[in-house]
C-alpha cells in the first residue's frame, strides 16, 4: 500500500470558528480541507455541512450530535485560525484530549503528517 492510500484511511477532524464571520470561517476551513486532500489525507470539515444544513432547517441538536462523533472517530484534529475565541472549537480540543486523539495547530502540519504515517 503506497503512503498516499494509508494517509487516505486516515481521518482529520477540521476544527475552527463558524460563528461570528461565517463567510471567512468557511473560507478557511475550505482552504484548509484542499490542503488536506492535496497531501491526500481525508478529513471531516464540519463547516461543509452545518451552513448549507442549518439554511435547509436541519435541527442544530442533530449537528450537536453528529460533529462530536465525527470527532470520536477522526485520528487527529487539526485546528484553524480563530480556534482559540470559538467555544465549540475548544470543547472540541476538550473531547479530543479525553479520548486520546491528538490535537495539531495549522503551523504544525508536518508534525499532523508525521503522525499520520506512524499509524
Amino acid at each position: 500500500m503506497t503512503i498516499e492510500k494509508m494517509l487516505a484511511n486516515k481521518i482529520v477532524y477540521i476544527a475552527g470558528p463558524l460563528n461570528g464571520d461565517v463567510e471567512e470561517n468557511v473560507k478557511r476551513a475550505v482552504e484548509v480541507s484542499d490542503m488536506l486532500a492535496r497531501l491526500r489525507v481525508g478529513y471531516f470539515c464540519p463547516h461543509f455541512y452545518g451552513v448549507e444544513h442549518f439554511a435547509l432547517g436541519i435541527p442544530e441538536e442533530y449537528w450537536l450530535e453528529y460533529g462530536p462523533e465525527m470527532l470520536r472517530r477522526s485520528d487527529a484534529v487539526l485546528l484553524i485560525p480563530g480556534w482559540m475565541d470559538s467555544k465549540g472549537t475548544l470543547a472540541e480540543i476538550e473531547e479530543a484530549v479525553r479520548k486520546g486523539i491528538p490535537v495539531f495547530e495549522l503551523d504544525n502540519i508536518v508534525g499532523l503528517m508525521d503522525y499520520l504515517k506512524s499509524l
